[in-house]
């Protein structure tokens, strides 16, 4: 019994407190999302597997 008294408001508040990101999932696997960087939004590739992060030269020249 005091199991579940711990489980449920763990999972409440999981629910509650959860960030919510629309994603899309191309058909080649990669996970794109819209982000906004410095003031100029665009879309960005999830890699998880990864070590460098990577902007196109025409999104990074108007970033300070």
């Amino acid at each position: 019994m005091k199991r579940i008294f711990f489980i449920i408001p763990l999972i409440i508040s999981t629910q509650l407190y959860a960030q919510k990101i629309p994603i899309d999932i191309l058909p080649s696997g990669h996970i794109i999302t819209k982000a906004t960087i410095d003031g100029k939004e665009g879309n960005f590739i999830f890699d998880t597997g990864g070590g460098i992060n990577l902007f196109f030269e025409s999104f990074a020249k108007d970033l300070k």
